[in-house]
C-alpha cells in the first residue's frame, strides 16, 4: 500500500496543462490548465456538455489525454502511486446495492488503508444510524450521501465531488455540504461541480467556468461576483414614467406596469439619483450580484 503525500502549502496537488481530449470527431476538452492547492475549495462551472466530466475522468485516471498532461501530486493519475491520493464521486452513486453501508465504507477503508475513520465519517456524514442498513433499502439520497461519505474515506490529498448533490432534498443537501466544510481543512483540497451555484457560492472560494471544453475563467468566487453585471434594483408603484438618470447611475431593464428593474454597479448612487429626480415608489428590493447572475453573464457574452 502507498503511502499518502503529505502536500505542501505552495506545491500544487494537481496540475492540469493544456489538457485536450477528443472521442472520434468531438472533442470534449481543449487546452485547459490550472493548478490547484491545499485548503483550496475549487467550484467548476459549466452547462451541459462544457467538459466538467471529461475533466474529472483525465484527473481520476479513467481517461487520458489526447495531449497535454495532468498531474496529481507529481504523479500520473492513471499510476497506481498517484491514485492514492484522490477520493472522487461519480455522478452516479458507485456503491454496492448489496451491502450493507458499514460494510461497503469498511471495504473503502480497507483498500485506502483507513477503516479507523469510519465511525467518524459515518457520525460526520450522519449515516450512524444506518450503518446496519442495507444500502439497496436506502433512499436515492441517502445513498448519495453514502457515496459522497466514501469519497472522503479515502483521506486524500484531492476530493472530487461531481455533482454530489444533483436530485436531493434541500435536508440532505445541507448535510451534505455541512459535513464537507467540517473535514476540509488546509492541507486538502475540493475540486466540486454542481448545477446548484448558491452551493458553490457559498461553499467555494475559487471559481473555474467551462464552455464547450474550454476554461474561460478561473478566478477568486468574490471577484467573478464582483465582475458581473450589477445590483438589481425592483421599484413598485413608479407608474409609467421614464426614469431621467437612466444611463448614469443605472439602467432600466425591465418595465411593466407599475413595477420596473434597474440595474445598477453602485447601489448607492443609483438610489441618490432616484431620491434627487422625485420619483415616487412604494415599494423598493435590491437583489445583489450572484454567481448564477455571473455566470449567466459571461457564458453569454462567450457565445
Amino acid at each position: 500500500m502507498d503511502e499518502v503525500l503529505n502536500p505542501q502549502k505552495d506545491t500544487a496537488i494537481l496540475s492540469v496543462r493544456s489538457a485536450s481530449k477528443s472521442f472520434g470527431e468531438v472533442q470534449a476538452l481543449n487546452g485547459v490548465s490550472f493548478d490547484v492547492f491545499p485548503g483550496e475549495l475549487v467550484g467548476v462551472l459549466g452547462e451541459n456538455g462544457a467538459g466538467k466530466s471529461t475533466l474529472f475522468s483525465l484527473i481520476s485516471g479513467l481517461n487520458t489525454p489526447t495531449s497535454g498532461s495532468v498531474s496529481l501530486m507529481g504523479n500520473n493519475p492513471r499510476h497506481q502511486k498517484a491514485r492514492r491520493n484522490i477520493g472522487v464521486t461519480p455522478q452516479g452513486t458507485g456503491v454496492d446495492p448489496r451491502m450493507r453501508v458499514s460494510d461497503f465504507l469498511n471495504f473503502v477503508g480497507f483498500h485506502f488503508g483507513t477503516r479507523s475513520l469510519v465511525e467518524e465519517i459515518l457520525e460526520k456524514f450522519r449515516l450512524t444510524y444506518l450503518s446496519d442498513k442495507v444500502i439497496g433499502g436506502l433512499s436515492g439520497g441517502q445513498q448519495r450521501l453514502v457515496s459522497v461519505a466514501a469519497a472522503f474515506l479515502a483521506d486524500a490529498p484531492l476530493t472530487i465531488l461531481d455533482e454530489p448533490t444533483t436530485g436531493l432534498d434541500t435536508v440532505t443537501r445541507s448535510a451534505i455540504w455541512e459535513s464537507i466544510r467540517s473535514i476540509t481543512g488546509k492541507d486538502r483540497a475540493l475540486l466540486v461541480s454542481s448545477h446548484y451555484l448558491e452551493e458553490i457560492e457559498n461553499l467555494c472560494d475559487r471559481v473555474i467556468v467551462m464552455q464547450k471544453g474550454k476554461l474561460i475563467a478561473d478566478s477568486e468566487t468574490q471577484s467573478l461576483l464582483g465582475a458581473s453585471t450589477g445590483s438589481v434594483i425592483t421599484l413598485g408603484g413608479v407608474g409609467d414614467r421614464a426614469f431621467s438618470g437612466e444611463g448614469q447611475a443605472f439602467e432600466v431593464i425591465r418595465n411593466e406596469g407599475d413595477e420596473v428593474d434597474l440595474r445598477a454597479s453602485d447601489v448607492k448612487q443609483a438610489l441618490t439619483s432616484l431620491a434627487a429626480d422625485g420619483w415616487p415608489f412604494d415599494r423598493i428590493e435590491i437583489s445583489h450580484p450572484s454567481l448564477e447572475q455571473a455566470f449567466i453573464t459571461m457564458t453569454e457574452k462567450e457565445k
